[in-house]
C-alpha cells in the first residue's frame, strides 16, 4: 500500500511540474504578444493561452484558500477570509504596462 501511495504521490508531483512548466511557457510567450500583429489563428492561441493561465492561477487560489481555512482551525488568531487588497495594491493591479503610456487610439 505505501508504495502505491507513493507512486500517486510521484505521479501528481509530476503532473503538477508539467502543468507549472506549461502554465510558464504559456506566460512568457503571452508576455513577449504584439496583438496587434496577431493573425486569426494567433489571437485564438492567444486567447486559449490566456484561458490556461487564468485557469491555473484559479486552481492555485483556491489551493490557498482551503490551506488557509485548514490553518484557521488549527489557530484561533488566522482569520479564513481573504482579505482585500490594500487601496495601493489594487491600484496597482488595476494598471498594466500599456495603460500608463499614451494611447494610441486616444
Amino acid at each position: 500500500m505505501a508504495t502505491v501511495t507513493g507512486t500517486a504521490t510521484a505521479a501528481t508531483t509530476t503532473m503538477s511540474m508539467r502543468a507549472t512548466v506549461s502554465v510558464l511557457a504559456d506566460f512568457v510567450e503571452l508576455d513577449s504578444l504584439n496583438a496587434s500583429l496577431l493573425s486569426l489563428p494567433e489571437v485564438h492561441e492567444a486567447l486559449a493561452s490566456v484561458g490556461r493561465v487564468r485557469s491555473w492561477l484559479d486552481a492555485k487560489q483556491g489551493a490557498l484558500a482551503r490551506r488557509l481555512h485548514d490553518l484557521s482551525s488549527e489557530s484561533p488568531s488566522i482569520v479564513p477570509e481573504v482579505r482585500s487588497p490594500t487601496p495601493r495594491v489594487a491600484a496597482a493591479a488595476k494598471q498594466t504596462r500599456r495603460s500608463s503610456g499614451p494611447k494610441p487610439w486616444a
